[in-house]
């Protein structure tokens, strides 16, 4: 994976892509001004077209009302997504942190229950079945609660 990057390193096209990255970034930036004064002249337009049907001041109080409504409806959209959003994520996290915890606890418990010489006691050779037993219910309960149409 870092082969091809220290490749393109040594022979210069890192140097030719930030380049070409340069003018993406600056045609992008020019045609987004010029995309906003078009904008702008259409707003012009639009409230000049409505001044002559309901006056000036009712055009621009129907404008005004008009994007302020359009951009509360914006953020309330984005906070709504924005918390399932985060809901979602913490759901996963701790999913994952059971997960991860279940698999180190099994990954290390013959290591725990080893004798003084590295040989299984009785007593750790007799627990560890029951154990992965308990520890594997435990994780298909969570997997069958994790997926409602298992």
């Amino acid at each position: 994976m870092i082969g091809p990057l220290i490749a393109a390193f040594a022979t210069g096209e890192i140097g030719l892509t930030v380049e070409r990255t340069k003018r993406a970034v600056l045609a992008y930036v020019v045609a987004l001004v010029f995309v906003l004064l078009g904008v702008s002249f259409l707003l012009v337009a639009g409230y000049i077209q409505l001044a002559r049907m309901f006056g000036p001041l009712v055009a621009a109080l129907g404008l005004g009302i008009g994007f302020v409504v359009i951009g509360g409806i914006v953020l309330v959209v984005h906070q709504s997504r924005a918390r399932t959003e985060q809901r979602r994520v913490a759901e996963k996290r701790k999913t994952d942190l059971v997960s991860l915890g279940a698999t180190a606890a099994i990954a290390a418990l013959p290591n725990m229950m080893r004798g003084r010489r590295g040989r299984a006691t009785g007593a750790a050779a007799a627990v560890t079945p029951l154990v992965l037993g308990v520890a594997y219910a435990l994780y298909q309960r969570r997997r069958n609660a994790d997926d409602p149409g298992a």
